[in-house]
């Protein structure tokens, strides 16, 4: 009896942490994805200027954090105009995004301080 609690506490503690960890792992993985791409776009941009960029790290590296944060920018803005809507009905077609809009969205709530409320209407009961 008390293995089946001490094992019940333990999964539910590993759980916890999964659903703790997974919104910031996604976004983790998303932007660094992301950073490759943009990377690779600048390099191929060099290149073709004539520019070697393995000899001007620096510069490579600025100009790929400058594009990133003008994605981000543009991006953000979106997310406040009528087009957010667009791309959100096209995003909630690609499995998983609603949970984990969702779940990042409870986050981000929690960290506001206001609370969200979970209603479940089940069958026979509403």
């Amino acid at each position: 009896m008390k293995n089946t609690k001490m094992f019940q506490h333990f999964m539910s503690n590993i759980l916890n942490g999964l659903f703790w960890l997974l919104p910031i792992v996604a976004v983790v993985i998303i932007l660094s994805w992301l950073y490759e791409k943009i990377s690779k776009l600048i390099a191929l941009g060099l290149n073709f200027v004539g520019v070697v960029p393995q000899k001007y790290i620096l510069l490579w590296d600025l100009m790929a954090i400058g594009a990133f944060a003008i994605l981000l920018y543009v991006m953000g803005y979106l997310v406040k105009t009528k087009l957010a809507d667009i791309f959100e009905y096209i995003f909630c077609k690609i499995p998983g995004y609603s949970t984990i809009k969702g779940i990042v969205g409870i986050f981000n709530s929690s960290k506001e301080g206001t609370n969200r409320v979970l209603v479940v209407a089940i069958n026979g009961f509403a």
